[in-house]
């Protein structure tokens, strides 16, 4: 009877570890994508300098982020979100054309993460 009782102990802490884990990372990607649009919005109207501190804020969330996530998530994924994130800083300073596309670019590596990370029962099987 003892071992049923750790066996389902151990069952529940991996259930809560897989979890949390993927709230946590779920709750990142949103707080990274608010701040992405915050930065297409100021790109938008011209606001290069409230875009490039946007920006700034981004990085910041992403480096803050990234230790947890490193141990949640697979790092060629986060390798090539922070590649592209660390792009977005010297196009604005630069004004270049290809702000846009690095901006959709970043939105959709980061909504694969978001959605890659949901529990769905089709990818047990």
């Amino acid at each position: 009877m003892s071992r049923i009782r750790l066996s389902g102990c151990i069952l529940a802490a991996i259930v809560s570890i897989c979890i949390f884990s993927a709230v946590y990372v779920r709750r990142s990607c949103l707080e990274l994508l608010d701040i992405l649009a915050r930065v297409q919005v100021h790109t938008e109207q011209a606001d290069y300098a409230a875009a490039a501190q946007a920006a700034v804020e981004l990085n910041q969330a992403w480096s803050h982020a990234m230790p947890r996530l490193n141990m949640l998530v697979s790092s060629d994924k986060l390798t090539q979100i922070g590649g592209a994130l660390s792009r977005l800083i010297p196009l604005i300073d630069t004004e270049n054309d290809e702000l846009g596309a690095e901006i959709a670019t970043n939105r959709t590596l980061l909504e694969q993460l978001y959605y890659g990370e949901i529990p769905v029962l089709n990818r047990l099987f």
